[in-house]
């Protein structure tokens, strides 16, 4: 990492407010298949190895993670924090309703605009051109819950059941703020990494709606809800952390550092790599597939 940018990070850090006790809350362990290369054993002896008092796990889609990830804590005197790693969609019925009532969706949208389509019932290639930005975003943006007491982990449990049983699109359980809400009650939440819904709108210059969704968020869970900044080697990134960290400072709302840990050593980087490999598909040698960058292990 660029050692200006990081020096500029802990600044930022120490302005907001004094810390301690440093714990990793962004932490993916072998049951994110195909993501995670860290086993729960190996995560909680090396957060004792550290001096680290508790550490959280916040597996993809689902907590099959959970009951080795609190015995391995256990047995190495950590404290377990339980959570996962969710996706938020804009809307549940939507994301999952047919592609064709998507596209009529669109097609309604455009025509406020002035804009028709030549097929409504089968759009053309120049026609799906036209609709793209109206259409639905089916993107699974990352979103992060952690339960605080028993009601909360009660409540991560039937949220992350109602996502799989109402929000399944691509094979991945998606929740909408409006089930988050149902669910508020006992768990903590943060803005979990640039894959984030707020994160996108800020990339992308969408910097008022990400203030609205972060405000509803805030009115949701309140004391409850912070935002989460990252020290990755991604320029995307960086761009995230100022612009969520000023908006936090302005709300009155706390900051977490974390390190979304998908291995568990530095040197584990290249099996990480091979096992992220596999997961698309793609040889290791490819220099056009998807890669991340060296900064995913339990600093």
């Amino acid at each position: 990492m660029n050692q200006n940018r990081y020096d500029l990070l802990l600044e930022l850090a120490k302005q907001y407010r004094e810390y301690d006790n440093f714990v990793h809350l962004h932490l993916h362990t072998t049951y994110s298949f195909f993501d995670g290369f860290n086993r729960p054993s190996d995560s909680a002896k090396r957060a004792k190895e550290l001096g680290m008092t508790a550490q959280a796990i916040t597996d993809h889609n689902h907590l099959a993670g959970v009951p080795d990830f609190q015995k391995a804590c256990k047995e190495n005197g950590i404290k377990p924090l339980l959570g996962y790693e969710g996706y938020h969609t804009w809307n549940v019925d939507e994301i999952t309703s047919k592609i064709e009532e998507r596209y009529q969706a669109a097609i309604e949208k455009a025509k406020l605009d002035g804009i028709e389509v030549s097929n409504e019932k089968k759009p053309t290639s120049k026609d799906k051109e036209l609709l793209k930005k109206y259409m639905y975003d089916t993107h699974s943006y990352h979103i992060l819950f952690i339960a605080k007491d028993q009601e909360g982990w009660k409540n991560i449990i039937q949220m992350q059941s109602e996502s799989a049983a109402r929000g399944l699109f691509n094979g991945r359980y998606h929740c909408d703020t409006e089930m988050m809400r149902k669910y508020k009650n006992g768990i903590l939440m943060t803005t979990a990494c640039i894959q984030n819904t707020v994160n996108h709108l800020f990339i992308n210059n969408r910097d008022n709606e990400a203030h609205c969704l972060l405000n509803e968020w805030k009115e949701i869970y309140q004391d409850d809800f912070y935002v989460e900044i990252q020290p990755l080697s991604i320029p995307e990134q960086w761009i995230s952390n100022i612009k969520i960290l000023k908006w936090a400072k302005e709300n009155n709302v706390k900051c977490v550092a974390t390190n979304d840990v998908h291995y568990t050593l530095k040197e584990d980087n290249e099996d990480h790599d091979t096992l992220f490999a596999m997961s698309l598909g793609k040889m290791k040698d490819d220099e056009n597939r998807l890669r991340y960058s060296h900064d995913f292990w339990i600093r």
